[in-house]
């Protein structure tokens, strides 16, 4: 899920705001102490402005492939063009992803990207996630314990 989706997440478990930022933070300290891991299974998004409010929704995969081919094509495209202008490769097609992006955006007015999930590894335990919650709590002044 989008770090934007799993803010709300948290904050519907909760009942208290971390930012996405910080979630990210997080994340990384956790994966580097094997306490969490990606999983291989990715599910898919979209993202779209619908009465000037960003909206995130889940798609099935096949609603993307449209997409990533189209997506695929402007970058090879626009590789090529870099490449001849003079870019190196790796510049030629960081500059590439930039373009499609913003191609796609005007022409569909939306985004599609996949997310991997996070799972608890067997080096990790509910205490590890206890005391990210009471550190939350700490923070935020919220006097009830939290448990899992």
């Amino acid at each position: 899920m989008p770090w934007g989706e799993r803010e709300n997440a948290y904050f519907a478990y909760s009942g208290m705001f971390v930012g996405e930022r910080t979630l990210r933070n997080w994340c990384s300290k956790l994966m580097a102490q094997n306490a969490i891991a990606k999983v291989g299974g990715s599910t898919y998004w979209k993202t779209e402005f619908v009465n000037g409010i960003k909206v995130r929704t889940q798609v099935q995969r096949e609603d993307t492939i449209a997409y990533y081919n189209r997506r695929t094509e402007i970058i090879q495209q626009e590789t090529g063009k870099n490449i001849l202008a003079g870019m190196t490769r790796k510049g030629a097609y960081k500059e590439a992803w930039g373009v499609a992006y913003s191609l796609l955006w005007d022409e569909l007015k939306c985004c599609y990207y996949c997310c991997k999930g996070f799972l608890l590894t067997a080096f990790s335990n509910d205490e590890t996630m206890i005391e990210l919650l009471e550190l939350t709590r700490q923070i935020s002044g919220k006097e009830e314990r939290l448990s899992l």
